[in-house]
């Protein structure tokens, strides 16, 4: 095999079932052409092989597939050297994997930042603060500055909007659903939100919250700047973002004012404005820290999103507020906006990018997705997304993998049909899924110094996710100190019910997630026949799968 390096991944975020898909291979120039052999597969068997000859970038076009996830891996010499993944949705399925952008100035000249987030499978994207005021959203001119005197370009935004447009992804305009300034207050002060002493309530004394009730004039007045900015700027969708509080609000008579009826309200105005201006629009509502989202889980948002603060300080939180946000929702997606503090410390990046893996494990795993990547290769660390991080260039390749591994194995993560048991099959009393090792012990939740095991189950497999906790804390969002420390002797006996049809293991940590075939045992126990294996290694995250027939 040549010295050199082979990169790959699709030419959008995601497909339609009629569309085509491609692949991009960037190679390395050597003194010959690369010659590859690109093997396509789902999680159910080899679909598609194809042979090229390249080198430098090349665009390869594969075939239409049929709805589903997929898994892409390059060959030179009969050794892999290169990963990716694609998925396939249907007509109306939407499957939003969330990421950020922040700068719209003139001085944006390439387009690296959409080809990062495409790489990363992110289907949607938001504009974040791209705005020219909180209550008058879309400047006339080519140029302003917005709220906080950044620079914005009119004709970067509609580049930005269009470019992510063409790699499948839906860009998103931030747009807060009751800021306005203090000069469109003093023109509308019957609209606004009171104290009960009758004292407009402000956010950092700049802004003042409005009355969103659907019977107040702003509630029109925003639905119309929303509209606004889907028809003039192409945006398709909105990002509704709210502040957290208040919670209990009056208004200037001294009427209450119910946010929890109101917001769904709102929700429901807003997808249908939009989608108006354009059928494939959509709305994502900001529960900020899980406020409210019992009330508005069931409104017309794509998603549910969920803004994480103390108290969610550990992995059980995370995987708790997944969990109930599923459940609340019919098992609508879930995101969690968690972003990583500890790379804003920048002192121990090491660190930084394990609390990154483990969080990033621990949510896809409990059937979420999490906001964190966009801008610049960039990283959120603060809910102001413009103080985002930038990764390292050693550390991209990793973040590449976990990527890809979302989406290649999705089935295995986010399918309704997935039934948890992780409860009631293993640990404590339970005896159906067991697991040994003499390096460490195990947990149904993720506790510190422990691999959590998840246990889920559909009509023809058993999916266990091993996510390793050794030598760590519990808190999801504080520096890693230690080294990663893998588990190489695990044990697993799981009883049985069925005859098997094969067993496989993948990592996001090995081999770009390539799945391999496990050797097996079948074992008398105390309560009939279990699959045995043995040796089992995880070092972040690990996941098996025992397919029945």
């Amino acid at each position: 095999m040549k010295n050199s390096y082979i990169e790959c991944y699709p030419d959008a975020a995601q497909y339609k079932e009629d569309q085509a898909v491609s692949i991009v291979i960037d190679a390395t120039p050597g003194k010959q052409p690369h010659s590859l052999q690109i093997r396509v597969s789902s999680i159910d068997g080899y679909i598609q092989e194809k042979y090229v000859e390249t080198e430098g970038k090349q665009v390869v076009v594969l075939e239409k597939f049929p709805r589903g996830m997929y898994g892409v891996d390059l060959f030179e010499d009969g050794k892999a050297v290169a990963h990716t993944a694609f998925d396939v949705t249907g007509e109306t399925e939407r499957v939003v994997r969330y990421g950020f952008l922040t700068d719209f100035g003139t001085e944006e000249t390439t387009d690296e930042d959409i080809e990062f987030i495409n790489k990363m499978h992110l289907t949607a994207i938001q504009f974040y603060d791209w705005m020219y005021r909180h209550d008058d959203l879309v400047y006339d001119g080519e140029e302003y500055d917005n709220p906080l005197g950044i620079s914005i370009s009119n004709h970067v935004l509609r580049h930005k909007i269009d470019l992510c447009k063409k790699h499948h992804i839906r860009p998103f305009a931030y747009g807060a659903v009751y800021a306005a300034s203090k000069s469109f207050y003093e023109k509308h002060r019957e609209w606004a939100m009171y104290t009960q002493e009758k004292e407009p309530i402000t956010f950092a004394d700049w802004l003042v919250f409005m009355n969103i009730n659907r019977e107040c004039g702003w509630s029109g007045h925003i639905l119309e700047q929303f509209a606004r900015a889907v028809k003039t700027l192409g945006f398709q969708g909105i990002h509704m973002d709210t502040y957290g509080y208040p919670k209990k609000a009056w208004t200037l008579d001294g009427e209450p004012i119910n946010l929890e009826k109101d917001f769904p309200e709102l929700i429901n105005a807003s997808a249908g404005v939009v989608q108006r201006e354009d059928p494939e629009a959509g709305v994502i509502f900001n529960a900020v820290n899980d406020w409210p989202v019992e009330s508005v889980a069931g409104s017309a948002q794509d998603s549910i999103y969920i803004e994480v603060w103390p108290p969610h300080d550990t992995y059980l939180d995370l995987m708790q507020l997944i969990s109930k946000a599923r459940s609340l929702s019919g098992g609508k997606q879930v995101i969690l906006a968690a972003y990583m503090h500890p790379f804003a410390e920048k002192n121990n990046p090491e660190g930084a990018e394990k609390s990154f893996l483990l969080t990033f494990a621990v949510i896809h795993a409990s059937g979420g997705y999490q906001l964190v990547l966009g801008e610049n290769k960039g990283i959120l660390c603060d809910s102001y997304y413009n103080k985002y991080a930038t990764l390292r260039d050693e550390f991209l390749p990793k973040v590449k993998a976990y990527s890809d591994f979302v989406v290649r194995y999705g089935e295995l993560l986010f399918a309704k049909a997935i039934t948890d048991i992780s409860m009631t099959a293993t640990g404590g009393i339970n005896e159906d899924i067991l697991f040994s090792s003499e390096q460490t012990g195990f947990s149904v939740k993720p506790e510190a110094d422990k691999v959590w095991t998840k246990a889920g189950i559909t009509d023809h497999r058993i999916i266990l996710h091993l996510i390793n906790l050794k030598g760590e804390n519990s808190l999801w969002n504080v520096e890693k100190t230690n080294a990663i420390i893998a588990i190489e002797d695990i044990g697993i006996r799981v009883l049985l019910d069925r005859r098997i049809r094969n067993v496989f293991w993948a990592s996001p940590d090995t081999d770009g997630g390539m799945p391999k075939s496990l050797d097996y045992s079948v074992e008398m126990g105390a309560q009939g026949k279990y699959l045995c294996l043995k040796n089992q290694r995880v070092e972040v995250w690990s996941t098996i799968w025992i397919d029945f027939e």
